[in-house]
Protein backbone atom coordinates (compact mmCIF):
# COMPACT_ATOMS: atom_id res chain seq x y z
CA UNK A 1 0.00 0.00 0.00
CA UNK A 2 1.03 3.63 -0.34
CA UNK A 3 1.65 5.98 2.58
CA UNK A 4 2.10 9.73 2.42
CA UNK A 5 5.16 11.06 4.20
CA UNK A 6 5.18 14.34 6.12
CA UNK A 7 6.67 16.12 3.12
CA UNK A 8 3.69 15.14 0.99
CA UNK A 9 5.55 12.53 -1.06
CA UNK A 10 4.21 9.00 -1.49
CA UNK A 11 6.33 6.07 -0.35
CA UNK A 12 5.69 2.39 -1.02
CA UNK A 13 6.00 -0.32 1.61
CA UNK A 14 6.79 -3.75 0.23
CA UNK A 15 6.40 -7.20 1.74
CA UNK A 16 10.14 -7.27 2.25
CA UNK A 17 9.91 -4.13 4.40
CA UNK A 18 7.45 -5.76 6.82
CA UNK A 19 9.87 -7.72 9.06
CA UNK A 20 12.25 -4.77 9.29
CA UNK A 21 9.49 -2.34 10.26
CA UNK A 22 8.05 -4.79 12.78
CA UNK A 23 11.44 -5.15 14.43
CA UNK A 24 12.00 -1.40 14.41
CA UNK A 25 8.60 -0.52 15.85
CA UNK A 26 8.79 -3.27 18.49
CA UNK A 27 12.17 -1.97 19.60
CA UNK A 28 10.94 1.63 19.79
CA UNK A 29 7.84 0.68 21.75
CA UNK A 30 8.93 -2.26 23.89
CA UNK A 31 12.71 -2.06 23.99
CA UNK A 32 15.54 -4.11 22.49
CA UNK A 33 15.05 -7.81 21.77
CA UNK A 34 16.32 -9.93 24.71
CA UNK A 35 19.20 -12.27 23.97
CA UNK A 36 17.77 -15.43 25.52
CA UNK A 37 14.16 -15.23 24.26
CA UNK A 38 11.99 -13.96 21.43
CA UNK A 39 9.43 -12.19 23.59
CA UNK A 40 9.53 -9.16 25.83
CA UNK A 41 8.12 -9.04 29.34
CA UNK A 42 5.84 -6.15 30.31
CA UNK A 43 4.83 -5.81 33.98
CA UNK A 44 2.09 -3.54 35.35
CA UNK A 45 3.24 -1.74 38.47
CA UNK A 46 1.31 -2.06 41.73
CA UNK A 47 0.91 1.01 43.93
CA UNK A 48 3.40 -0.47 46.41
CA UNK A 49 6.22 -0.22 43.85
CA UNK A 50 6.32 3.56 44.37
CA UNK A 51 7.33 3.18 48.03
CA UNK A 52 9.20 -0.11 47.83
CA UNK A 53 12.09 0.14 45.31
CA UNK A 54 12.89 -3.56 45.74
CA UNK A 55 9.77 -4.52 43.77
CA UNK A 56 10.95 -2.85 40.57
CA UNK A 57 14.56 -3.83 41.27
CA UNK A 58 13.63 -7.52 41.53
CA UNK A 59 11.45 -7.37 38.43
CA UNK A 60 14.20 -5.77 36.36
CA UNK A 61 16.70 -8.34 37.61
CA UNK A 62 14.25 -11.13 36.67
CA UNK A 63 14.01 -9.91 33.09
CA UNK A 64 11.38 -7.17 32.86
CA UNK A 65 11.77 -5.29 29.55
CA UNK A 66 8.91 -2.82 29.84
CA UNK A 67 7.36 -1.24 32.92
CA UNK A 68 3.68 -0.43 32.52
CA UNK A 69 2.03 2.27 34.62
CA UNK A 70 -1.75 2.22 34.60
CA UNK A 71 -2.71 5.88 34.79
CA UNK A 72 -6.29 4.96 35.65
CA UNK A 73 -4.95 4.35 39.16
CA UNK A 74 -2.85 6.34 41.66
CA UNK A 75 -1.62 9.88 40.87
CA UNK A 76 1.26 11.73 39.11
CA UNK A 77 3.38 11.79 42.27
CA UNK A 78 3.08 8.02 42.63
CA UNK A 79 3.89 7.47 38.94
CA UNK A 80 7.00 9.63 39.27
CA UNK A 81 8.19 7.60 42.25
CA UNK A 82 7.81 4.44 40.17
CA UNK A 83 9.82 5.99 37.34
CA UNK A 84 12.55 7.16 39.73
CA UNK A 85 12.80 3.68 41.24
CA UNK A 86 13.16 2.21 37.76
CA UNK A 87 15.89 4.70 36.82
CA UNK A 88 17.84 3.77 39.96
CA UNK A 89 17.53 0.06 39.20
CA UNK A 90 18.56 0.55 35.56
CA UNK A 91 21.72 2.37 36.64
CA UNK A 92 22.51 -0.35 39.17
CA UNK A 93 22.23 -3.22 36.69
CA UNK A 94 23.20 -1.35 33.54
CA UNK A 95 20.03 -2.56 31.85
CA UNK A 96 17.51 -0.83 29.64
CA UNK A 97 13.76 -0.87 30.29
CA UNK A 98 11.00 1.00 28.50
CA UNK A 99 8.24 2.84 30.34
CA UNK A 100 4.73 2.29 29.02
CA UNK A 101 2.12 4.68 30.46
CA UNK A 102 -1.44 3.55 29.84
CA UNK A 103 -3.46 6.76 29.88
CA UNK A 104 -6.71 6.66 31.79
CA UNK A 105 -9.84 7.65 29.94
CA UNK A 106 -13.62 7.59 30.16
CA UNK A 107 -15.36 4.23 29.98
CA UNK A 108 -18.32 4.25 27.64
CA UNK A 109 -20.96 1.92 29.05
CA UNK A 110 -24.55 1.04 28.38
CA UNK A 111 -27.21 2.07 30.87
CA UNK A 112 -29.73 0.05 32.82
CA UNK A 113 -32.30 -2.31 31.31
CA UNK A 114 -35.94 -2.61 32.34
CA UNK A 115 -36.35 -5.41 34.90
CA UNK A 116 -37.64 -8.73 33.69
CA UNK A 117 -41.17 -10.02 34.32
CA UNK A 118 -42.22 -10.52 37.94
CA UNK A 119 -42.31 -14.28 37.66
CA UNK A 120 -39.92 -16.81 39.17
CA UNK A 121 -39.41 -20.27 37.73
CA UNK A 122 -38.88 -22.64 40.66
CA UNK A 123 -37.69 -26.08 39.65
CA UNK A 124 -36.04 -29.09 41.28
CA UNK A 125 -32.71 -30.44 40.11
CA UNK A 126 -33.04 -33.38 37.76
CA UNK A 127 -30.50 -35.82 36.35
CA UNK A 128 -29.93 -36.58 32.68
CA UNK A 129 -32.93 -38.93 32.72
CA UNK A 130 -35.29 -36.26 34.03
CA UNK A 131 -35.52 -37.83 37.47
CA UNK A 132 -35.67 -35.41 40.42
CA UNK A 133 -32.54 -35.73 42.54
CA UNK A 134 -32.94 -32.61 44.71
CA UNK A 135 -36.16 -30.70 45.45
CA UNK A 136 -36.42 -26.99 44.82
CA UNK A 137 -35.58 -25.02 47.98
CA UNK A 138 -37.70 -22.01 48.89
CA UNK A 139 -37.48 -19.59 51.81
CA UNK A 140 -40.67 -17.85 52.92
CA UNK A 141 -40.00 -14.65 54.89
CA UNK A 142 -42.32 -12.02 56.41
CA UNK A 143 -43.30 -9.43 53.82
CA UNK A 144 -41.13 -6.33 53.98
CA UNK A 145 -38.31 -8.04 55.88
CA UNK A 146 -34.77 -8.52 54.64
CA UNK A 147 -33.84 -12.10 53.90
CA UNK A 148 -30.79 -13.67 55.52
CA UNK A 149 -27.80 -14.77 53.48
CA UNK A 150 -28.87 -17.61 51.23
CA UNK A 151 -27.30 -19.94 48.72
CA UNK A 152 -27.71 -19.56 44.98
CA UNK A 153 -30.04 -22.56 44.73
CA UNK A 154 -32.67 -21.10 47.07
CA UNK A 155 -35.46 -18.68 46.17
CA UNK A 156 -36.99 -16.16 48.60
CA UNK A 157 -40.66 -15.12 48.61
CA UNK A 158 -42.42 -12.66 50.90
CA UNK A 159 -45.66 -13.72 52.61
CA UNK A 160 -47.77 -12.29 55.46
CA UNK A 161 -46.16 -12.80 58.85
CA UNK A 162 -49.45 -14.07 60.29
CA UNK A 163 -49.38 -16.97 57.81
CA UNK A 164 -45.81 -17.92 58.69
CA UNK A 165 -46.59 -17.95 62.41
CA UNK A 166 -49.13 -20.73 61.87
CA UNK A 167 -46.82 -23.07 59.97
CA UNK A 168 -45.04 -26.01 61.50
CA UNK A 169 -42.64 -28.62 60.20
CA UNK A 170 -44.07 -31.17 57.73
CA UNK A 171 -47.06 -28.95 56.91
CA UNK A 172 -48.12 -29.08 53.25
CA UNK A 173 -48.88 -25.79 51.51
CA UNK A 174 -51.11 -26.01 48.43
CA UNK A 175 -50.97 -23.42 45.67
CA UNK A 176 -51.96 -22.66 42.08
CA UNK A 177 -49.02 -21.27 40.12
CA UNK A 178 -49.11 -18.74 37.27
CA UNK A 179 -50.19 -21.50 34.86
CA UNK A 180 -52.98 -22.59 37.23
CA UNK A 181 -51.10 -25.81 37.93
CA UNK A 182 -51.77 -27.34 41.33
CA UNK A 183 -48.58 -27.65 43.37
CA UNK A 184 -47.53 -28.65 46.88
CA UNK A 185 -44.74 -27.28 49.08
CA UNK A 186 -43.58 -29.14 52.18
CA UNK A 187 -42.36 -27.20 55.23
CA UNK A 188 -38.95 -28.59 56.26
CA UNK A 189 -37.81 -25.96 58.77
CA UNK A 190 -39.39 -23.20 60.87
CA UNK A 191 -37.18 -20.47 62.35
CA UNK A 192 -37.29 -16.89 63.59
CA UNK A 193 -36.59 -15.45 60.14
CA UNK A 194 -39.07 -17.58 58.17
CA UNK A 195 -39.86 -21.05 56.88
CA UNK A 196 -37.97 -23.25 54.48
CA UNK A 197 -40.11 -25.29 52.12
CA UNK A 198 -39.34 -27.74 49.34
CA UNK A 199 -41.04 -28.59 46.07
CA UNK A 200 -40.51 -31.67 43.92
CA UNK A 201 -42.33 -30.15 40.95
CA UNK A 202 -41.74 -27.12 38.76
CA UNK A 203 -43.84 -24.05 39.43
CA UNK A 204 -44.05 -20.45 38.22
CA UNK A 205 -44.62 -17.97 41.04
CA UNK A 206 -45.86 -14.37 40.71
CA UNK A 207 -46.98 -11.77 43.26
CA UNK A 208 -50.47 -12.72 44.35
CA UNK A 209 -50.00 -16.48 43.99
CA UNK A 210 -52.55 -18.00 46.43
CA UNK A 211 -51.35 -20.27 49.23
CA UNK A 212 -53.49 -22.59 51.30
CA UNK A 213 -52.83 -24.70 54.37
CA UNK A 214 -55.61 -27.18 54.90
CA UNK A 215 -55.52 -29.90 57.54
CA UNK A 216 -58.36 -32.05 58.88
CA UNK A 217 -57.90 -31.01 62.49
CA UNK A 218 -57.08 -27.34 61.78
CA UNK A 219 -59.06 -24.53 60.17
CA UNK A 220 -58.07 -23.65 56.60
CA UNK A 221 -55.44 -20.92 56.41
CA UNK A 222 -54.95 -18.87 53.25
CA UNK A 223 -52.51 -16.19 52.14
CA UNK A 224 -50.86 -14.82 49.01
CA UNK A 225 -47.28 -14.36 47.87
CA UNK A 226 -46.63 -10.65 48.37
CA UNK A 227 -43.18 -10.31 46.79
CA UNK A 228 -40.88 -12.23 44.48
CA UNK A 229 -37.22 -11.57 43.63
CA UNK A 230 -36.57 -9.05 40.88
CA UNK A 231 -35.54 -10.74 37.67
CA UNK A 232 -32.66 -9.22 35.68
CA UNK A 233 -33.68 -7.54 32.46
CA UNK A 234 -32.26 -8.44 29.08
CA UNK A 235 -32.45 -7.35 25.46
CA UNK A 236 -32.77 -9.95 22.71
CA UNK A 237 -30.88 -9.01 19.53
CA UNK A 238 -30.57 -10.97 16.31
CA UNK A 239 -28.65 -10.37 13.11
CA UNK A 240 -30.38 -7.64 11.14
CA UNK A 241 -32.15 -6.10 14.16
CA UNK A 242 -31.95 -2.40 14.93
CA UNK A 243 -30.76 -1.10 18.31
CA UNK A 244 -31.32 2.54 19.22
CA UNK A 245 -28.65 4.02 21.51
CA UNK A 246 -29.97 7.05 23.40
CA UNK A 247 -28.38 9.94 25.26
CA UNK A 248 -30.98 9.97 28.04
CA UNK A 249 -30.69 7.36 30.77
CA UNK A 250 -34.14 5.83 30.32
CA UNK A 251 -34.00 2.08 30.99
CA UNK A 252 -33.49 0.04 27.83
CA UNK A 253 -35.83 -2.64 26.52
CA UNK A 254 -36.18 -5.29 23.82
CA UNK A 255 -38.06 -4.56 20.61
CA UNK A 256 -41.86 -4.44 20.78
CA UNK A 257 -43.96 -6.28 18.20
CA UNK A 258 -47.69 -6.17 17.50
CA UNK A 259 -49.93 -9.23 17.39
CA UNK A 260 -48.99 -9.76 13.74
CA UNK A 261 -45.27 -9.77 14.48
CA UNK A 262 -44.67 -6.31 13.00
CA UNK A 263 -42.14 -4.01 14.65
CA UNK A 264 -43.74 -1.31 16.80
CA UNK A 265 -40.64 0.07 18.53
CA UNK A 266 -37.02 -1.10 18.15
CA UNK A 267 -34.84 -2.21 21.03
CA UNK A 268 -33.23 0.68 22.91
CA UNK A 269 -30.34 1.11 25.33
CA UNK A 270 -28.91 4.26 26.88
CA UNK A 271 -25.29 5.42 26.93
CA UNK A 272 -23.81 6.53 30.26
CA UNK A 273 -21.73 9.17 28.44
CA UNK A 274 -24.43 11.09 26.53
CA UNK A 275 -22.03 13.56 24.90
CA UNK A 276 -20.68 10.70 22.78
CA UNK A 277 -24.03 10.09 21.09
CA UNK A 278 -23.91 13.18 18.87
CA UNK A 279 -20.27 12.62 17.88
CA UNK A 280 -20.70 9.37 15.94
CA UNK A 281 -21.27 9.05 12.19
CA UNK A 282 -23.15 6.67 9.87
CA UNK A 283 -20.99 3.77 8.72
CA UNK A 284 -18.98 3.55 11.94
CA UNK A 285 -18.87 0.29 13.88
CA UNK A 286 -20.15 -0.14 17.42
CA UNK A 287 -19.31 -3.11 19.63
CA UNK A 288 -21.01 -4.18 22.85
CA UNK A 289 -20.07 -6.58 25.65
CA UNK A 290 -16.37 -6.89 24.77
CA UNK A 291 -17.10 -7.49 21.11
CA UNK A 292 -19.74 -10.20 21.51
CA UNK A 293 -22.36 -8.03 19.76
CA UNK A 294 -21.55 -5.60 16.97
CA UNK A 295 -23.22 -3.44 14.37
CA UNK A 296 -22.93 -0.50 12.01
CA UNK A 297 -24.44 2.94 12.62
CA UNK A 298 -27.16 3.68 10.08
CA UNK A 299 -28.61 6.98 11.29
CA UNK A 300 -27.62 9.67 13.80
CA UNK A 301 -29.68 12.31 15.58
CA UNK A 302 -28.67 14.73 18.32
CA UNK A 303 -29.94 12.49 21.13
CA UNK A 304 -29.74 8.98 19.63
CA UNK A 305 -28.33 6.81 16.87
CA UNK A 306 -29.47 3.63 15.15
CA UNK A 307 -27.24 0.55 14.97
CA UNK A 308 -27.95 -2.36 12.62
CA UNK A 309 -26.76 -5.56 14.30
Amino acid sequence: QSLKADCGETSTITIQDGPRLLLQHSKELLGATPEARNVRIMVTMPTESAQDPSIIRDLLKAGMNCMRINCAHDDPETWLEMINNLQTAKEEFGQSCQIFMDLGGPKIRTGEIEPGPHVVHVHPKRNEYGITVFPARILLVPEGSSAPEISDNQTVFGVPKSFLQKLKRFDEIRLLDARHKSRKWTVVEVSDFGCRVESIKTCYVVPGTPLELKEKQRPKITAKITSVPKQPGFIVLRRGDCLVVTADLTAGHSKHLDTQGNLVTPATISCTMPEVVSQVHPGESVWFDDGKIGGVIEKVETDRFWVKI
